[in-house]
């Protein structure tokens, strides 16, 4: 579900549409959304779990990182270990961070395009949420390639 990536003002529309587009035998589903408007939109603050086009993903940018951290080495890596990932990992921190100034977030990009068309009317709810759909799972399949691969 794509409601914390899109625009803020199209959430209650955008859950509605995911509710009429629900098969009738997805009985997981259903509950889910049940819960979600339940906790995420009655209960809770929009402005605490929605992300629009802003690059951090996570409610807690520290918790994030401590989870990257604790998946690459682990709770008592040897020293030699340590000292080695460290150098790597500032290595990729100093990349990130180059390529944060020089604007070149594809994600941002492609949600600030998406946001552009829906203003325009070039798309409607329906297909601006199915795109944004698509790119949570990106951004999932390249988080989990990231972890395979370190």
């Amino acid at each position: 579900m794509a409601l914390p990536l899109i625009l803020k003002g199209l959430i209650n529309d955008s859950l509605q549409v995911s509710k009429d587009t629900i098969p009738l035998n997805d009985t997981k589903y259903i509950k889910f959304l049940k819960y979600f408007e339940k906790e995420y939109i009655n209960r809770t603050s929009v402005e605490l779990w929605h992300h629009g086009n802003n690059d951090m993903k996570t409610n807690n940018s520290l918790e994030g990182y401590n989870f990257r951290l604790l998946t690459r080495f682990g709770l008592h890596p040897f020293i030699w270990e340590f000292l080695h990932f460290l150098k790597d990992e500032e290595a990729l921190v100093s990349h990130r961070i180059t390529q944060l100034k020089e604007g070149q977030t594809k994600i941002k990009k492609h949600l600030l395009n998406l946001e552009h068309l829906f203003t325009s009317e070039s798309i409607d709810l329906k297909e601006y949420l199915k795109s944004t759909s698509f790119m949570v799972g990106k951004i999932e399949r390249q988080n989990i390639t990231a972890i395979n691969a370190d």
